[in-house]
């Protein structure tokens, strides 16, 4: 069927300069096929409030711009230990982010599609599709196919119509989310980059 005038929800996220990078060419893309996208930063326009050091400082930082200084500084270790603490989410908490999910879903008229391009709360918003009836494309922005801590079984998902986009097939990548996720809720989509990206140039256009 033609994709023609569909309403597309496109999450973002503010942490890394990948994920922008990826929304940049999915908007690009999307917007040839003639859809209606709607960006939304998932931290800025969704999570912000549930920011514990945004409240402690009183807005003036955020985990925002402590993650995007350890990456620009290449503290791995330091960042691989927040996405540790943060990893510990209590249920009730995950309740609350599914709901604000699900308002911000039915600000944008509750759209035929909703598409993210980063693997934090991707559990989160399929919860929120699945209770709005929306379709979700979860898109990989780097070659690490798995997908979250909130989505380890069959059993997590709750959307029928959830896929997972990986840039390339590789059985021993895949391995894991096929245990996950039947086959066909799995594509190899390439590297998500604007089309300009992959224009051959000749060396006097270079």
């Amino acid at each position: 069927p033609s994709l023609k005038g569909c309403s597309v929800v496109l999450y973002s996220w503010t942490f890394g300069g990948g994920h922008d990078a990826v929304k940049a060419a999915l908007s690009q893309r999307l917007a040839a096929c003639q859809m209606h996208v709607y960006t939304v930063d998932a931290y800025q326009e969704v999570l912000k409030q549930f920011d514990l050091l945004s409240s402690l400082s009183r807005g003036m930082y955020s985990t925002a711009d402590l993650v995007n200084a350890l990456i620009r500084n290449r503290y791995w270790r330091t960042l691989a230990c927040l996405n540790w603490f943060f990893n510990g989410e209590n249920p009730e908490d995950q309740k609350k982010k599914i709901e604000q999910f699900q308002i911000s879903l039915s600000q944008k008229g509750n759209p035929d599609l909703a598409i993210t391009c980063f693997d934090r709360y991707v559990g989160v918003i399929e919860k929120a599709c699945a209770r709005r009836n929306i379709p979700m494309v979860s898109f990989a922005a780097d070659f690490a196919p798995e997908l979250c801590q909130d989505l380890r079984s069959p059993s997590d998902i709750e959307n029928k119509h959830f896929v997972r986009c990986i840039m390339f097939q590789e059985d021993e990548l895949i391995q894991d989310i096929q245990e996950v996720l039947k086959r066909e809720q799995i594509q190899f989509t390439g590297l998500p980059v604007r089309a300009s990206f992959l224009k051959r140039y000749t060396p006097e256009e270079l």
